[in-house]
């Protein structure tokens, strides 16, 4: 974990040791849903047009950690798939967003 976000989530516990890291105003977890809506609240507040989702989210660190170097099987662990098919997934992801990269730079 980076520090800078390790020290944006001891602000955000103050102190706190029990219950969940996010939790609604009556102590208890966020439904899905309603993370959904909290991601796609700040995504607009943050003026992104396109549609995002804690998946996507999840995608998008993924390739990031991939384009940055991590290996494969690192990504797959920090990403908890137990199958490495699946993290193969955002590889192949990184790879095109490579090659269009690459065609952009030529132009």
């Amino acid at each position: 974990m980076l520090p800078a976000l390790a020290q944006e989530l001891r602000t955000h516990l103050a102190g706190r040791t029990g219950g969940y890291l996010f939790e609604s105003n009556r102590h208890d977890r966020y439904t899905p849903r309603m993370v959904q809506r909290l991601v796609k609240g700040a995504a607009q507040a943050a003026g992104i047009e396109k549609q995002v989702t804690p998946h996507r989210l999840r995608a998008s660190v993924a390739t990031i950690l991939l384009d940055a170097g991590m290996p494969l099987d690192q990504v797959q662990r920090f990403l908890r798939h137990k199958r490495i098919a699946t993290t193969q997934i955002y590889a192949e992801t990184s790879l095109r967003g490579m090659g269009e990269s690459y065609l952009k730079a030529l132009k």
